[in-house]
This record gives structure tokens, C-alpha cells and sequence, in this order.
């Protein structure tokens, strides 16, 4: 009996937790798409019916009713699940006599429930498949509730395992039909800031399941409040709304109407503790104040990425994590753009390395994607691997056919100086912005600009979107973004297609500078704009973007493929990170490189100068970490620069004096009072002699001056350093003046022979 008993109560257990939390959503989700755009409970307390108690003349603080037209729709995030309100038909219906002229909403949800329990041996496990088919009459004028009827099917199976193994399978359909009398009116359009009104009905409720039907008669009423006009954020997106708030007894909700969408775009009930009990966000909608619009779907989004630079140490590793990660994706994008610095050097120069092997590499790997992928060229894809200057190893620019690896290199259309991509009514143009321009450096951190665009392609730019509709999408994706100071921008034609980007209204988007960076470019008068963006290093930042349209603006949401911790250094010291298990990576006082740190990446490049301790030393490793060290390989001062990778880019700068042992411990305590530039949210330990004896500790401010002291949040550093520029520059200049003795040799030569 005892195990009978046990049995029972396990099944009894888990499906009464499974009915609960079940019931709760059904409840809500039926009272939602029951009244909507309302998303307002009624309650019986015998409430008078009434109107607004503030009245007064129209004013801009207010907003009339939407005129909603077939083929409108809207389509929410929630707790529940993603919910999508579709207006089928205009009608007529009769109800208690009187004819009403309506509109038809239709939405269908599907809810999963699964839960599992053990006890004493035995396990059951419940999982619910349930789908909501709802179908809403709205009052033509005024959008109040008339009539809903909603089809709930569900499936609940029981599995138990353990002593007692069986499983269970029940099927419910209730079909549920309600009536307003007089219709539900969730807004009194028109809505003024400031008003209340109530909102009565006598409802009728039918219910039949299983050939038992039921009726049930009760009173909705409740008072609503607008309480202003806000700015509200839904699913990323800003809209400028109306706040409507409702009280009962048990909940409180708001719902936040925006006259640009004709509904609602926040949606939240909180019960009397104030722990929300269904949200909703508005994900995607199209209404134009009557007429019917061209439908987005949501898996209309495209995948941005930037400087791969394949050939840096593990940048292969990082582009093979992001093919993973893209092929994941549900739903999926409908194709991929690399901006730029496909590989880390991409030209073929004699003697060196060829750049080519790097940019199969990178389209070995790409074709691998699940959707098509197009890539425009960087700089880098220009650049020929360098020899060893001055002590440094970097990639330097090539000759005058530098794009000759890339253009052979890689697939249709990306080879090409231009092409436009068509996509439903988003028309994308790529341009190859060009190789570096080495005669102009400015700007902080002096990154290279490009030659820029030709006389051709310029042309083509204002060609091509001179004959697109007016109601087209445009972007405009190159490697060298278009700046404000242009630090790092094209520099031929840079201010023609500034121009025409005004003029159109595109949208511009780079790379290059390795940071995530958005400015609004605007013509003089302020009368023309556009967004121009650039996009972080998926080499560098481990970081890419989802590029969508939402409402006829494109939208860039951030995503991190990994977050990462990376400390960098200057000499004469090594660096390394610890973790909170005592682990580290890096080289340790008895001259061993550590790898204890998952994802470990280790660098150091050595200096002209032949001294082992000068050096620039990085360590890189998987996730956000927040300890690291710093111990001295002789007298001196040096530079640390701590980056984390947690989706926007948080970077420590530290310079400080050392000696021959000493060991600084660095732990920060706040990253985001790191992000505001404060040194108290550092705490160094030194030890001097490297004992392990600590002699004092401090925080950074205690001991490192301000002016020493930097943080910044959102930008990370690039890889494009001035000093390979310089070392450019002096490989340019020794090579012109060998290539010149050469000449003036071969000349001699051939006077003397003569």
C-alpha cells in the first residue's frame, strides 16, 4: 500500500504543479488574445459604468483610433511564447439584436510544458502540448471588445519510471465562446494624457469539453488611467507611446499604445506581490493607417561580420566557432556579409608567405555555412605578409595589384569591386573601399584610411540607387566606414558619397576600426541623415551583428560569440590572468608558460633591440575573468591593457613602475565602474620581492595617477597599429631606394658598355 500510496502522490505532484503553472498561462494567454489589443482583466465589484473624468478640448497630448485594414498584423514576444495577431476580414455580426460592423482578428499560440519529479525511487515526468486558435470581433470605430471564440487543443502525457514504468496520454478540446455586452472598451479613443475612464460588460462565457457544455455569466469592470506619454523600448526598438495603466484587487497592468503601430507595443501584468505574470513585446508589425503594407518576416535578418583576419593566431579557430554558431541558428538568416579583412594578409609578394593560403582558408571554412555568404575586401586582403623590422612581425602593404589574391580568390559576386544584393524590398550595395592610403595619418588611434572608391564606382553608387523605388531599404556595406573625421575612411569620393547616402537616406556599414560604433551623419541644415555604423572584430571582439528590419529602420542587435579576457603589455614584464581556482595563463616567475585557462592564446613578439625583456606580450583566454598579474623582468616602467569581452567592450589601461621580481596583482572589483573611468574600482597587492609575502595594497587610485589611469566602455582596440604603418613606410622608402641603386647600377652598366 505504501507504494501505491507513494506512486499517487508523485503522479498527483507533478500534475497538479504541471495543471498550475499550465492553467496560469491559459488563463492569461486566453484573457489576452480574448480582448485584445485590450490585455485587461475585468473584475466583478459591482463598479458603475462610466466615462473618461477628464474631458477638455483635442490637444497634441492625444491620439485617435487606428484604422486597422486586412492584412494588418502584429506579432509579440511573451512569456508564453511568440504570439501573432493577424486582421483576416471586415464584417458584419449580430449580437442581443443590434448589427455591429467589425473587424476580424485571428492568432494561434502553442505553449510546452514539461516537468519532472522524483521521489523515493520513482520518476514522472508531465509534458502538455497545448494550441490556442483564437478568433476576435472588434468594433469597427472604437476597436471594443464584442466577441471571441477560442479553440484550446492539449495533450497531456504522463510518464513514470523507476519500480512502476508506464505512460499516459489524455487529449482536451474546449472550445470557448465570449460575449461583451455592451462591447469591452479597452481604449476611449481618444485617448488623452491624463484621462480615466471604465470600462463594463456583462460576459457570457460558454464552454464546451468532452460534450459537456457550460455557460457562466459575470461582470467585467475596470478603470483605466492614461498616465502619459513615454518613450517605451520593446525587443530593442524605441517608440514613442501612450501609457495606460489598470488596477484591480490581484493585478496591475500596463499596456503602452503607439499611434505609429495602431496597437500596443508593451504589454505587462504584475500580480499584488508585483511579480509579472505575462509580458509582451512587440517583435514585428505592419500597419500604415489603413493600408495594407508589404509583410517582414522575422527571419528576414542578415548576419554582419567584420576582419576575420585569417593568419592571425587563432583567427581560424574563432571563424570555425562563428560557422558553428550561425548554422545554429533557428531561424535562420537569409545569408552572411564579412565587411572586410578577410584574412589578416590576403596579397601574394615574392619572398613572403603567400597571402592566398589565408583567404582559402577562410573560403574553405565560409562554404561550410547553411545559407549564402558574400564578403566584401579590407585593406588587409591588400597587404603582403612582413618580414621581421625593427623586431616587429606585421603585415604591410603590397604592390600595385594587391586585390589580385582576393578577386581570384574568392566566389561570385564577392570578387567584384561592386555589386547589390536584392532581397524582398531591402536592396544592399557592396563596394571594395580600396587599399591603404599611407599619406594621411589623423585622429586617435590614427587608423589607416583607404585610397578610397574610384570614379567608376562612385558613379555606379548614385546610378544604382538613383532607380530603386522610393519605399526600397538601403545599405551600403564596405570595409572603411564612413566617420565624421574620417579617421579610418575612404578618402577619394569621400565627400560624393557622403552626399548621396544623405540624399537616399542608406544606411552605412564597416568595419575596420574593431569597435562597435554608431553615429548619425547629418546634412548642414539638419535636414538629411543617415546611420553609419561599424561593426566589431569577429577576430578580435569575438563579436558579430544581426542586421534586421523592424518597422522600415534597420536594426543592428550585438552578439558575442564567446566572451573572452585579454591582458597585453609592454616590457620589460609578463602578464598573466588567474582565475578564482588558483589557475593561470601566462608565463609564471619560474619562466613557464601556464595554459591553465581554457582558450588560451599566448603572443609575445621581441624587439630590435636583441634584450629578451623588451617586448609586447598578450595573453587571450575563454570568458570574463576578472584577476591578473604582473611581475617585473628588471627595473623600469611599464603599460598593462586588460580588455573583456562582454558584448560592448571594456578596456583597463594601467602604467605603472616595476623592478626585477616585483609581482602586482591586479583584481577588479566593478567592471562598470571600470567602464566610468574610476581607479578605486582596481585593487593592486604588490609584492616587491616576489616572495609571496604582499609588502601593501591598494587600489589604483591610491598609487597610479589619473592621467595614468584610463578606461573606456564600448571601445576595444585595433589591430591596425601605427607602428606597422611606419614600418611601411620604412620598407617603402629602403625599397625605392634599393630598386633606385639597382637602376643607377644597371645604367652605369650599360654606359660602360657602350
Amino acid at each position: 500500500m505504501r507504494t501505491k500510496w507513494t506512486i499517487a502522490r508523485a503522479v498527483d505532484w507533478n500534475w497538479g504543479n504541471a495543471v498550475n503553472s499550465t492553467s496560469t498561462i491559459f488563463a492569461l494567454l486566453i484573457l489576452l488574445v480574448s480582448a485584445f489589443p485590450a490585455g485587461a482583466a475585468g473584475r466583478d465589484d459591482g463598479t458603475p459604468p462610466g466615462g473618461r473624468s477628464s474631458g477638455g478640448d483635442p490637444s497634441p497630448n492625444q491620439t485617435a483610433a487606428p484604422s486597422w485594414s486586412v492584412g494588418n498584423h502584429w506579432k509579440y514576444s511573451s512569456s508564453a511564447g511568440p504570439l501573432d495577431f493577424v486582421m483576416t476580414s471586415e464584417t458584419t455580426i449580430s449580437q442581443n439584436g443590434t448589427v455591429y460592423e467589425v473587424r476580424l482578428l485571428t492568432s494561434t499560440s502553442t505553449i510546452h510544458y514539461s516537468a519532472t519529479s522524483t521521489d523515493e525511487g520513482i520518476s514522472v515526468t508531465v509534458t502538455s502540448d497545448t494550441q490556442i486558435d483564437t478568433a476576435t470581433y472588434y468594433i469597427a470605430d472604437t476597436l471594443a471588445t464584442l466577441k471571441s471564440e477560442t479553440t484550446t487543443d492539449c495533450t497531456v502525457t504522463s510518464t513514470v519510471s523507476g519500480p512502476y514504468v508506464g505512460t499516459t496520454t489524455n487529449q482536451y478540446t474546449t472550445v470557448q465562446v465570449t460575449a461583451y455586452d455592451p462591447p469591452f472598451n479597452t481604449y476611449d479613443f481618444p485617448i488623452q494624457i491624463g484621462e480615466t475612464w471604465t470600462a463594463s460588460s456583462q460576459v457570457t462565457t460558454t464552454s464546451t469539453s468532452g460534450g459537456t457544455t457550460t455557460t457562466m455569466n459575470s461582470t467585467y469592470c475596470t478603470n483605466f488611467t492614461c498616465a502619459g506619454r513615454e518613450e517605451i523600448t520593446a525587443n530593442e526598438v524605441k517608440y514613442d507611446s501612450f501609457k495606460i495603466v489598470s488596477c484591480s484587487d490581484n493585478y496591475t497592468q500596463y499596456s503602452y499604445y503607439c499611434p505609429e503601430v495602431g496597437n500596443f507595443v508593451y504589454y505587462e501584468t504584475l500580480d499584488a506581490s508585483n511579480a509579472s505574470l505575462m509580458k509582451m513585446e512587440l517583435l514585428e508589425y505592419v500597419y500604415s493607417g489603413g493600408t495594407p503594407a508589404p509583410r517582414w518576416s522575422l527571419s528576414d535578418f542578415f548576419v554582419m561580420a567584420a576582419d576575420t583576419h585569417i593568419g592571425a593566431p587563432g583567427a581560424e579557430e574563432i571563424l570555425k566557432d562563428f560557422v558553428t554558431c550561425v548554422n545554429s541558428m533557428n531561424p535562420k538568416p537569409r545569408f552572411v556579409m564579412i565587411a572586410g579583412d578577410v584574412s589578416d594578409w590576403g596579397a601574394d609578394l615574392a619572398g613572403c608567405p603567400p597571402g592566398s593560403d589565408n583567404l582559402k582558408k577562410a573560403r574553405d571554412e565560409l562554404d561550410k555555412l547553411n545559407v549564402d555568404w558574400y564578403s566584401v575586401p579590407g585593406n588587409h586582403d591588400a597587404r603582403g605578409w612582413g618580414p621581421r623590422i625593427l623586431g616587429a612581425i606585421g603585415s604591410l602593404p603590397g604592390d600595385g595589384d594587391a586585390f589580385k589574391a582576393y578577386e581570384s580568390t574568392m566566389p561570385t559576386p564577392s570578387y567584384q569591386k561592386e555589386y547589390a544584393l536584392e532581397y524582398d524590398k531591402l536592396e544592399i550595395l557592396a563596394l571594395n573601399s580600396g587599399a591603404d592610403a599611407l599619406s594621411s595619418f589623423k585622429g586617435d588611434p590614427m587608423l589607416p584610411e583607404s585610397k578610397g572608391i574610384s570614379d567608376a564606382q562612385e558613379q555606379w553608387v548614385e546610378e544604382t540607387l538613383a532607380k530603386l523605388p522610393s519605399d526600397r531599404q538601403k545599405i551600403l556595406i564596405l570595409h572603411h566606414p564612413l566617420t565624421e573625421d574620417q579617421d579610418g575612411s575612404v578618402t577619394n569620393h569621400y565627400s560624393d558619397l557622403v552626399e548621396t547616402c544623405l540624399e537616399h537616406g542608406v544606411t552605412v556599414i564597416g568595419g575596420h576600426s574593431h569597435a562597435r560604433v554608431h553615429a548619425l551623419m547629418e546634412s548642414p541644415d539638419k535636414a538629411y541623415r543617415f546611420d553609419s555604423w561599424q561593426v566589431p572584430s569577429l577576430a578580435d571582439q569575438r563579436a558579430f551583428e544581426l542586421v534586421s528590419l523592424v518597422n522600415g529602420k534597420v536594426v543592428l542587435t550585438h552578439r558575442v560569440l564567446a566572451k573572452s579576457t585579454r591582458i597585453g603589455s609592454h616590457s620589460p614584464v609578463h602578464v598573466g590572468i588567474l582565475n578564482t581556482d588558483g589557475g593561470s595563463s601566462g608565463i609564471d616567475q619560474n619562466g613557464t608558460l601556464k595554459q591553465d585557462l581554457p582558450g588560451t592564446v599566448y603572443i609575445r613578439l621581441n624587439y630590435a633591440s636583441g634584450d629578451p625583456n623588451d617586448s609586447v606580450e598578450t595573453v587571450s583566454v575563454d570568458g570574463l575573468q576578472k584577476s591578473f598579474y604582473v611581475w617585473g623582468l628588471k627595473e623600469g616602467a611599464y603599460a598593462v591593457e586588460v580588455e573583456v569581452n562582454d558584448g560592448e567592450g571594456q578596456i583597463l589601461r594601467i602604467n605603472a613602475s616595476t623592478r626585477k621580481g616585483q609581482v602586482d596583482t591586479f583584481e577588479v572589483t566593478d567592471w562598470n565602474a571600470v567602464a566610468q573611468g574610476r581607479p578605486d574600482s582596481v585593487k593592486v597587492t604588490r609584492d616587491v620581492n616576489g616572495d609571496g609575502r604582499p609588502e601593501t595594497t591598494f587600489t589604483a587610485g591610491q598609487s597610479i595617477s589619473e592621467n595614468d589611469f584610463k578606461a573606456t566602455k564600448g571601445i576595444t582596440k585595433s589591430t591596425d597599429k601605427p607602428s606597422w604603418y611606419l614600418i611601411g613606410m620604412v620598407v617603402i622608402v629602403v625599397a625605392v631606394i634599393a630598386v633606385g641603386l639597382v637602376i643607377n647600377r644597371r645604367r652605369r652598366k650599360g654606359s660602360l658598355g657602350t
